[in-house]
């Protein structure tokens, strides 16, 4: 017998220690790196460009995650900002030296998707071990991760 389901992320009510090692693990295996000196983002004479993104359904950020915390990665001269926003989501704020804004939201929306995706696949693995299930096959096709699950019992 086959199950088939399709999981949609939901990130609300994630503690933000949480969050920030999603954010962190998924971005450094696609290359980023921490900044930890905002200062050394800024290249005079050069065009800043900036798009702002929420984080898919991150609802419920606001008792975990303070205003002044933030998550800073980069890569190729694409600085991604993970905080809080006003209204308790996590935001994404992409810029770029002479980059194009298309050019930033694609980045910006690639590592959101990825960071949901890592968050899901963890959740789902342990809800599965939970419950008695073993993960017996994987497979990572076009972006898409397939789990095949067996329960002995």
């Amino acid at each position: 017998m086959s199950l088939f389901f399709a999981v949609t992320p939901v990130l609300a009510n994630v503690a933000w220690p949480v969050l920030s090692s999603a954010i962190a693990g998924t971005l450094g295996s696609m290359g980023y790196s921490m900044v930890k000196n905002r200062q050394s983002l800024n290249v005079a004479g050069k065009t800043l460009e900036t798009v702002d993104l929420d984080l898919k359904n991150s609802e419920n950020l606001g008792e975990t995650l303070g205003e002044e915390e933030k998550l800073v990665m980069e890569k190729d001269g694409i600085t991604l900002t993970f905080s809080k926003g006003r209204d308790n989501r996590c935001k994404v704020h992409v810029s770029g030296m002479a980059k194009f804004k298309d050019e930033l939201a694609k980045a910006g929306q690639e590592a959101s998707n990825k960071i949901l995706q890592a968050y899901v696949y963890g959740k789902v693995l342990a809800e599965a071990k939970k419950r008695g299930m073993q993960l017996v096959e994987e497979k990572n096709e076009d972006g898409k991760i397939r789990l095949k699950l067996r329960k002995w019992g």
